[in-house]
């Protein structure tokens, strides 16, 4: 590449050329159409020795892959970089790997998980938004243990036995109660979230 007067850059947004040599797969396509929607323009796509992967617009140069293809190509980058620095209107580029996704689960019960807002089928609860991909804060996933435990300990008839409270002492040392809205509230005993 230096032989041509290319030079690797550090970021996306400091280069103007994105050099493809070989074949990608996939993953690969889709993390270079990121870099590739990170660079300023004029921008160009030089392929080497195989073709443009679908997400992209079509390379702007593609050549052999050597180092006389290579010399010849960076030629014709340099001519097309120069017409491309003084275009009136940059042409957009979009690609679908660049959206996010956005989908709807329950906090009570992250395995409810929907395409549109609404309700848990299961509890009621309005649909929380969230990437798709994303994991669900911890602490929903235990919310019908802790209930019943709460529930327990509201009607049961406090006695002030010594033997009560160790059990329950010992009962609480070993679980936390978080509010499955805002898991940043941990407490010792259960309640309301305040």
């Amino acid at each position: 590449m230096s032989a041509t007067g290319m030079r690797v850059s550090a970021s996306p947004r400091d280069a103007n050329v994105l050099l493809i040599v070989g074949g990608l797969s996939e993953k690969m396509g889709e993390v270079a159409t990121v870099l590739y929607a990170q660079m300023p323009r004029p921008r160009t796509i030089l392929m080497l020795g195989g073709k443009t992967p679908s997400s992209f617009p079509d390379a702007d140069v593609s050549a052999g892959l050597s180092q006389k293809a290579l010399a010849d190509a960076v030629g014709r980058l340099k001519r097309a970089l120069a017409e491309g620095a003084f275009a009136t209107s940059a042409e957009d580029f979009d690609a679908s790997v660049l959206h996010v996704k956005i989908e709807y689960v329950c906090p009570m019960h992250p395995e409810v998980v929907e395409d549109e807002p609404g309700s848990c089928p299961k509890c009621g609860m309005d649909l929380v938004a969230r990437e798709a991909g994303e994991q669900t804060p911890e602490g929903g996933h235990d919310h019908e243990h802790r209930h019943d435990h709460e529930q327990q300990c509201q009607d049961h008839d406090h006695d002030d036995s010594n033997e009560h409270q160790q059990e329950h002492a010992h009962e609480n040392a070993a679980t936390e109660y978080t509010c499955p809205m805002h898991p940043e509230i941990v407490r010792d005993e259960p309640g309301s979230c305040p």
